[in-house]
């Protein structure tokens, strides 16, 4: 077989070492691409959400609270539930979710008053931010391109989440939703790192832990991420021998996780806190005081 180095201009290796480099900077731009139609999409479809207005429980959480329009402190939003009422009420639902409570303070003040579309492209642009960590997850878990830009292109368009976008009390939802997905993205980090002996691992897994926190703050359900990211890391490493730096990682994750939710259900009072009957409070909280 003649050789095609004359034609070439090098030898075989080095071409081979080029064409890997531009098949990888292929495979990023359509990556690429991927995300910002996904994004795009996510944008386009809740649209038509920016000449909306406020509706059912936005009229309650929004234009009737205090701690959103300013009529309060902004440190009360860490002593008062979702609603605005203190959380030691007798009447408190004990949804405690302050960090979205504080957004929507923060749309309050610059968009100069209850406008609602300010309320509402908040809400399009976090479900954007969204798809694309959807996107950059399935990038960790899907060889192909094709693959990832279904599943982006799902969760941007699923109905599932248009009473979570659509109404701006379903910021709670989305929030948490962009937390859960950056705190499994960081766990992934400190994993890389950790297995490279980097010591940034640390860095990443703070930011882990910040980001659980933070979507505890959003919405109740969050604190589920960072079981996720200690049961992935156990399976990832059911193959291999016993780790102590992962077994240090998972007890560490463990431990924050068990920390927050006996905050959450102990110190923060919680739905029927209140409640005479036993039935409807939460589990692990004391009695109140009309049982004695």
């Amino acid at each position: 077989m003649p050789s095609l180095e004359p034609w070439l201009g090098g030898d075989h290796c080095s071409w081979l070492g080029m064409l890997g480099m531009l098949r990888l900077r292929l495979h990023k731009s359509n990556m690429d691409f991927t995300c910002l139609f996904c994004c795009s999409l996510a944008f386009v479809l809740y649209l038509n959400t920016l000449g909306a207005g406020f509706v059912y429980d936005d009229r309650r959480a929004i234009l009737a609270n205090a701690d959103v329009s300013g009529g309060t402190p902004w440190q009360r939003s860490f002593s008062n539930d979702f609603w605005g009422t203190p959380l030691t009420d007798s009447g408190s639902h004990g949804s405690w979710r302050p960090l979205c409570v504080l957004s929507f303070r923060l749309n309050y003040l610059i968009g100069g008053g209850f406008a609602p579309w300010g309320f509402h492209l908040i809400n399009n642009l976090l479900h954007c931010v969204a798809t694309a960590l959807v996107v950059r997850v399935a990038r960790t878990l899907l060889a192909s391109v094709w693959a990832v830009l279904a599943a982006g292109a799902l969760f941007a368009a699923h109905p599932i989440h248009t009473e979570a976008v659509a109404g701006v009390v379903g910021r709670a939802d989305v929030a948490a939703c962009v937390c859960y997905l950056l705190t499994y993205l960081s766990y992934l980090r400190h994993m890389r790192w950790r297995e490279s002996g980097d010591p940034r691992q640390w860095l990443a897994l703070g930011a882990t832990l910040i980001l659980a926190a933070a979507g505890l703050l959003c919405k109740e359900t969050a604190i589920t991420a960072l079981l996720v990211c200690a049961l992935f890391d156990v399976m990832r490493g059911l193959s291999g021998q016993v780790d102590k730096q992962r077994l240090l990682s998972v007890c560490v994750v463990l431990g924050a996780l068990f920390c927050m939710a006996y905050c959450r259900l102990v110190i923060v009072p919680g739905p029927g806190r209140h409640s005479p009957a036993r039935t409807t409070r939460s589990p692990g909280l004391p009695p109140s005081g009309r049982d004695f």
